[in-house]
Order: C-alpha cells, then structure tokens, then sequence
C-alpha cells in the first residue's frame, strides 16, 4: 500500500503532519525525491525572492538620494535667483549672508547631474516611487516568509516520513503528551 492510500484511509498516527504538508504542497508526497524537488524548488524561489528584495532596495536607496538631493535643489533654488536679481554690491553681501544654501544647492545640483536626473523632477513623484517600492517590498518580504515557512514545514514532514519509514516512533503530539502525563 503506498503514502497515498495510507493517507486516504489515515492507517497511521502521524497523517495529521503529512496533512500539513499535503495543505501546504497541494501535493501528495510518495517518495523522498517529492520532498526534495518541492523543498528545492521552493529555496530557488526564496532566493529569487531575496534577489529582488535586494535589488527594490537598493534602487529605493538610490531614489531616496535623488530625492533629497531633489528637496534640497528647489528648497534653495529661490536663493540662488534672488542673487542673481541683485545688484553688484548687494549680491556680495547676500551670497556672503546665505553661503551655506548656495553651497547645500551647488552640491545638489552637481550630485543630480551626476546621476543623470533632470533638476525640474517632481520631487513628490520620486518620494511616491520610493513608497510603491517600500510596499513592495513589504509584500515580497511577508512572500518570503511564508515560503521559508513551507519549507521548514515540509522539512518535518520528510523527517517524520523518514522516521517512521526506519520503524523510529512517531513524536508525540502535545496533546497526547498531556494525556500521558495524568
């Protein structure tokens, strides 16, 4: 009689775990290669999963940049044309009194040529882009672990499999623990 009709008829005490499994696999196992194919297949998975993760974050890191250097152009920008409306003797002293703004939107400017963005790039837009990537992320991430979740459960599943195929006991259930106790 093979797993499958052991399971259909629950001849054994530990079909509840391999319940589990079947739940989380929509899958029957029949042999020790279909716990190691779907464990396999979902570890690739999680590693493409983390891949992208890790890709989402870094660009958010690099749109964060571009924003704040974005914020910093437009907050200051007004100061540089209200210079340049000045006249010679006024403009000395107003560049001397706002030095550190002048200086805060040159090191903006020069940072967004360097990255290659346009300085009348909506701010707001690139702030919005950072949040759709966060609950992305946010989304992967909570995909992830229930995928890590599956394999560990699909683990103890091939373990108990494996136990009892050798003639080792199956573990008690919590449950039964407490029965036996009293």
């Amino acid at each position: 009689m093979n797993l499958a009709m052991c399971l259909k008829f629950s001849l054994f005490p530990w079909c509840n775990s391999v319940q589990i499994y079947i739940t989380v696999t929509h899958a029957t196992p029949c042999s020790e290669n279909d716990f190691e194919v779907r464990i396999s297949a979902l570890t690739e998975q999680a590693a493409e999963v983390k891949k992208t993760i890790r890709e989402l974050s870094d660009k958010n890191k690099q749109y964060k940049d571009v924003a704040k250097y974005l914020l910093t152009y437009n907050q200051y920008l007004p100061i540089e044309q209200e210079a340049a409306s000045k006249s010679i003797f006024q403009k000395k002293k107003f560049i001397h009194n706002h030095e550190g703004e002048l200086a805060a939107l040159e090191h903006a400017a020069a940072q967004l040529e360097k990255r290659g963005v346009n300085s009348n790039v909506d701010p707001d837009k690139v702030l919005n882009l950072v949040k759709d990537h966060d609950s992305k992320i946010d989304e992967l991430s909570a995909a992830l672990k229930s995928t890590t979740g599956k394999i560990d459960a699909l683990r103890a599943a091939r373990q108990l499999v494996n136990d009892i195929a050798k003639g080792e006991p199956a573990p008690k259930s919590k449950k039964t623990k407490e029965r036996d106790e009293r």
